[in-house]
């Protein structure tokens, strides 16, 4: 299952991507660089390789711009994931209507009410039900 987030297919292989007016971002994270033309990030890890690659393309030479987003249930509530990383999801919650004010009244420590309208929550990968990631294709 892919992270919620933009991608960039670019020569067949899928990468994390911004864009910016015509042209996308494209970034790698593995140890080497994907080819000759990427180029290596300041920033470093301990033992002294780039943390990731980057390569600016054209997006018109891009196979596909995709957005993910990955959406699931917990308890009867919508949620929107926006990352999961060793068995915990952080997401965006739309609260089931009939325990909205148990968790406006911190009855469910799993969900917080960040604002006036927007709920957050913080579960275990295994406790989602109905995980379903989709791909829209953003590329006209």
């Amino acid at each position: 299952m892919r992270v919620p987030q933009y991608y960039g297919v670019w020569r067949g292989e899928w990468f994390s991507a911004q864009l910016t007016r015509e042209v996308a971002s494209l970034t790698s994270y593995d140890l080497q660089p994907p080819s000759a033309e990427w180029s290596p990030s300041r920033h470093t890890d301990e033992s002294g390789h780039p943390r990731y690659w980057f390569l600016d393309v054209p997006e018109d030479e891009l196979d596909r711009l995709v957005k993910v987003t990955v959406t699931a249930k917990w308890k009867g509530n919508e949620l929107g994931i926006v990352q999961y990383a060793d068995g915990v999801v952080h997401a965006r919650v739309a609260p089931h209507p009939a325990q909205q004010a148990r968790i406006d009244r911190g009855g469910i420590p799993e969900i917080v009410k960040a604002d006036r309208i927007e709920y957050h929550g913080t579960f275990r990968w295994e406790d989602l039900e109905d995980v379903q990631m989709v791909e829209k294709d953003l590329k006209k």
